[in-house]
């Protein structure tokens, strides 16, 4: 393994002597642990106001730039106490070790400002030194226990913030929501903060705590202690951080739709040559000016709008009708008192039911007249 690993030696303002390590490392590593996550715990994890902007906007970077460097800040827990093997097992070296994977082409460095026992209150004054220095593209916050007992802990917590999105690499940042044996966090104010400035608040308090409180899983089988996780613990947190980031890089993770959504599967309906002699499939879609086969479909939605050209000029506005399962209906091709011939959407069917239906138009005027049908537009 390639690893440089620089061990600093810093006095808390609790005059506590703490090893500090900064870990850069630039080749894989991979996890131990198997663990089945549930998917009520993903949804639990997250919930508050945040946006995904600036973690989609790493992303394109990382792409880019073909260089990606993460930084963690926190307690114990993020500099891997307990865990069995630092690098193999603790959940932030396997967050940057799935950006090496998913990005196997690009130069990732791991930069782990964590030091037990100390809050953000510390880590709002040493992060510059430790973490910024770096210029990270991506910064995982991780205080919600070691700031429980702290009055200040709000204020510092935002502070640290503020001074992370503010720095020269105005990196993305997610927060995590960490607990104790009996589920106290200080995430609640944590997440006040993040709601402010819009950053997602991963909390591995609320994703598995309802289990041990309702007796479905032992405090043993995540942890070690009365605080650090053990190697599942690790890496259900892991696991919890990468979905939210595969979501977010998928264009999935979104908040609930704020409407009944249709229209997030909408699509159009393909248009291929199939033959019909009265009918000229054309770069601006059907077209025909005469009588003859109906122009026929097969189409399975819940919602179909088709697009047809309507005319300023009467005389050239041809008697077409539609048929939706037999049903006839005359369309309107003029356009009256209109601006310019123009694309006219119309909804022939809206259900709540996806079915198989039969969309058939049929050109019953004189020759000459032009119609065009655009498109049709599909709702499954």
């Amino acid at each position: 393994m390639l690893m440089k690993t620089v061990v600093v030696y810093v006095s808390s303002w609790k005059k506590i002597l703490t090893l500090f390590f900064i870990h850069v490392f630039c080749i894989s590593v991979s996890a131990q642990v198997s663990v089945n996550m549930k998917e009520e715990w993903y949804r639990r994890s997250l919930q508050n106001d945040y946006v995904t902007l600036p973690i989609k906007t790493m992303f394109e970077k990382i792409q880019l730039n073909k260089k990606l460097t993460i930084g963690v800040i926190g307690g114990s827990i993020t500099a891997g106490a307990r865990a069995s093997d630092f690098y193999k097992t603790a959940y932030a070296p396997l967050v940057a070790e799935w950006f090496r994977e998913k990005f196997s082409d690009v130069e990732v460095r791991f930069v782990n400002a964590g030091i037990g026992a100390t809050n953000s209150v510390f880590g709002a004054h040493r992060v510059d030194q430790d973490l910024l220095t770096a210029k990270p593209d991506f910064v995982i916050v991780e205080f919600s226990v070691n700031d429980r007992d702290e009055m200040r802990a709000k204020s510092s917590y935002e502070g640290l913030i503020r001074k992370i999105l503010k720095s020269e690499g105005k990196p993305a940042v997610l927060a995590l929501g960490l607990m104790d044996m009996e589920g106290k966090s200080w995430q609640e104010y944590h997440v006040d903060v993040c709601n402010h400035y819009h950053i997602p608040f991963i909390s591995y308090r609320d994703a598995l705590y309802p289990e041990v409180e309702s007796g479905n899983m032992l405090w043993s089988e995540l942890a070690v202690d009365d605080v650090h996780p053990n190697d599942r613990g690790h890496k259900i947190i892991r696991n919890l951080v990468v979905d939210f980031l595969e979501k977010i890089y998928d264009g999935e993770n979104l908040p609930a739709p704020l409407t009944q959504n249709r229209y997030e599967q909408a699509g159009m309906y393909p248009f291929t040559p199939m033959g019909n002699p009265d009918w000229q499939l054309t770069s601006r879609g059907w077209y025909t000016t005469h009588k003859g086969t109906p122009l026929t479909f097969n189409i399975k939605a819940s919602m179909i709008t088709i697009m047809f050209n309507r005319t300023v000029d009467r005389q050239k506005a041809a008697n077409v009708y539609v048929l939706l399962d037999g049903k006839r209906q005359r369309l309107n091709t003029y356009f009256e008192d209109g601006w310019g011939d123009y694309m006219y959407p119309e909804v022939i069917l809206d259900d709540t039911v996806t079915r198989e239906h039969v969309l058939s138009f049929e050109y019953d005027d004189k020759s000459g007249k032009e119609f065009l049908l655009h498109n049709i537009q599909i709702i499954p």
